[in-house]
């Protein structure tokens, strides 16, 4: 029974009761100071019972249970009674230790856990035991094959096959059937029966038994059966050309998947037998066409295409040319490649080639190729390789190598320098160049007459004369160059200097200059020419010496005494020539042991017909170079400008140099 307080409807809790007589309950109850309070109190009864000292009753009987060895087993009872009801648990009618609560576990079961088990169940009016549960604890047995399936099965196409298996174990076994490792669904019996065997039922058949946790795997059955023969080989792919030389043919051959049934070959040339043609499984073929192959056994025939051959014949270079082989850096040069005749079917692949470096390659069909290696600036060797098969390289020839040696062009580096030819005495005129060997010089001379004449046997740096005497010496006189080049071919002229005939003998204590034409060549007028002598010095000019007295007079004054010590000679000058009045100043500044500089100003006003006067001013700077103590070299450089008698300008710029000699006063 279960008792509520019936006033509130709370459960009665740290009381104990004694039955009146009607629906009533005397009962005691601890209070906060721990007393006992006794009263009667009225109560309602959620279960009505006229038993007031009934034993206990089960409600559900614990179950029998089926475990295998090690795993848990557990029983439970549930029940109803007066007061606290008591458990324990008996196995075989044997009370076991413990097993004191309304479910009872056995953890990890083994074979003596098996028997009957009950529970008693107690109170105070008595005790009731409950039915017998059976604990059977199974132990595993290993699936063992009594009967193994056949090794192997051999049939036709479309037959029916059967596989039987048979084994033991505990629990009873399962079956499941595996083709090629793999489980087929539905195959769970002891036989596995294939009513019309195709081609993708053959294989391996295997049969895994399983019992409980333990499985075996039974060996394996091979089913095979006769079938059509299958090409292996693939097919090449759509518009694939095999190339082959034409001496040796193609090799071709085919591979087949195993069969029971033996092939046999027949090898065909665009559909039709092949010369030749043999049972066999390989065929080298020696004509262009479409090859494919007939493969037959007792199950069938496949045919299947296996290549498309052209044979062909390999290049061999004839000839490699160059449009030149000597050439200046920067400049492009042509090569040209020709095969031999009947020799490298198209189309061909040219690789031209500087050393072991690609440059180009070209695809083509002639027979001759050319290319343009453009701007070379190093010298190297050029080559050509030559294949055929459209990639695939069947035939090769490389052809011989072309040097291309790049030049420099000849430069001259020092002038050949003027002189004034003396009575008895051998005259050098030296040029120095540089470039790619070999360097060639050609010596020209104007002479007297005018006329420009190549100097026979003058072709070495230096120009020698020999020493000349009396008239033979204004032979000698004139104007001289050379031409320098080699293998570049870019000819360079020297400066054209003068070898003027010696004059009178200079008095003694005077500085002598001789010199070339000076200023003369390059000025619309001449009278300027004489415009740079130093102090004290006579000028050869053009063959005629200017010397004080003649009809051309020059009068040139000196600072000599040099007061301030500043290392600059003042000079100042006059000079009157054909009539016509020259104002000039100039100054003479010694700018080294070994060197002078002129720096002049001319002005020169010529009285032209009908009393115009023209009027033209010159400057410049004479640069004088002493390399002995007996003399040097000069060089001017100058700018002068002029209005003619009628009214219109002229201006130009001149250079010049020569060679003079020195005399102390």
């Amino acid at each position: 029974m279960k008792y509520a307080d019936a006033d509130t409807g709370a459960d009665f809790k740290n009381r104990f009761y004694v039955q009146l007589s009607g629906n009533r309950l005397a009962s005691f109850f601890l209070n906060k100071e721990g007393l006992w309070i006794t009263g009667g109190v009225q109560v309602e009864s959620s279960e009505s019972s006229n038993d007031n000292t009934s034993s206990p009753t089960i409600t559900t009987q614990p179950q029998a249970r089926n475990v295998w060895q090690g795993e848990n087993a557990t029983f439970s009872a549930t029940a109803t009674g007066q007061g606290v009801l008591s458990y324990q648990w008996a196995f075989n009618g044997k009370a076991i230790k413990g097993a004191t609560g309304s479910s009872y576990t056995i953890a990890k079961t083994t074979a003596k856990n098996a028997g009957n088990y009950t529970v008693t169940i107690t109170n105070a009016n008595g005790s009731v035991t409950s039915a017998a549960a059976t604990l059977t604890v199974n132990v595993p047995q290993k699936p063992k094959i009594t009967q193994k399936p056949v090794a192997k099965v051999e049939t036709g196409l479309g037959k029916s096959v059967t596989f039987t298996v048979a084994a033991s174990g505990n629990p009873p076994p399962t079956f499941q059937w595996m083709k090629d490792g793999q489980p087929i669904p539905g195959a769970t019996s002891a036989t596995l029966t294939i009513a019309n065997v195709t081609e993708g039922n053959l294989g391996k058949y295997t049969c895994v038994i399983t019992s409980g946790p333990n499985k075996v795997t039974s060996s394996a059955t091979t089913l095979s059966a006769i079938l059509p023969p299958q090409i292996e080989t693939p097919p090449p792919p759509a518009g694939d050309i095999t190339y082959a030389l034409a001496a040796k043919g193609a090799k071709l051959s085919v591979k087949v998947a195993k069969n029971k049934a033996k092939p046999t070959y027949l090898w065909l040339l665009d559909g039709e037998p092949a010369p030749g043609a043999n049972n066999k499984a390989t065929y080298t073929a020696k004509a262009d066409g479409v090859y494919s192959v007939r493969v037959t056994n007792a199950a069938g025939t496949v045919e299947k295409k296996i290549a498309d051959i052209r044979l062909i014949t390999p290049p061999k270079v004839a000839s490699i040319t160059a449009s030149k082989t000597s050439i200046v850096a920067g400049e492009p040069v042509t090569f040209t490649a020709t095969l031999q005749g009947g020799t490298g079917t198209p189309p061909l692949t040219w690789k031209w080639m500087l050393g072991k470096t690609v440059l180009a390659t070209h695809t083509t069909t002639a027979a001759t190729d050319t290319f343009t290696a453009a701007a070379i600036t190093a010298a190297g060797k050029y080559s050509v390789e030559v294949t055929n098969g459209a990639g695939k390289v069947v035939g090769k020839a490389k052809s011989k190598a072309v040097a291309i040696k790049v030049v420099i062009p000849a430069a001259i580096t020092s002038q050949p320098v003027g002189v004034t030819l003396v009575e008895g005495k051998a005259v050098k005129l030296t040029v120095k160049a540089t470039g790619t060997a070999k360097l060639t010089y050609q010596w020209y001379q104007i002479g007297s007459d005018g006329k420009t004449v190549a100097l026979a046997g003058a072709t070495k740096a230096t120009l020698s004369l020999k020493a000349a005497k009396g008239t033979s010496v204004a032979s000698l006189a004139g104007k001289y160059w050379v031409v320098v080049d080699n293998p570049a071919n870019r000819p360079v002229k020297s400066n054209i200097v003068t070898l003027a005939a010696s004059a009178a003998p200079a008095a003694a204590g005077i500085n002598t200059l001789s010199a070339n034409s000076l200023i003369a060549a390059t000025l619309a007028k001449p009278e300027l020419a004489p415009a740079t002598l130093p102090v004290g010095a006579s000028l050869s000019f053009e063959g005629i010496m200017l010397t004080p007295g003649g009809s051309d007079t020059s009068s040139l004054g000196s600072d000599d005494a040099d007061t301030d010590d500043d290392g600059i000679r003042e000079v100042s000058a006059t000079w009157v020539a054909d009539g016509t009045d020259t104002d000039r100043t100039c100054t003479w500044t010694r700018t080294g042991p070994d060197t002078a500089t002129l720096a002049y100003t001319l002005i020169n006003d010529t009285l032209a017909i009908g009393g115009d006067i023209a009027t033209s001013e010159e400057h410049g700077f004479v640069v004088l170079a002493f390399t002995s103590q007996t003399g040097g070299t000069w060089t001017v450089t100058g700018d002068f400008e002029d209005e003619l008698a009628d009214g219109m300008p002229d201006a130009g710029e001149f250079t010049g140099s020569g060679v003079f000699t020195y005399r102390e006063p």
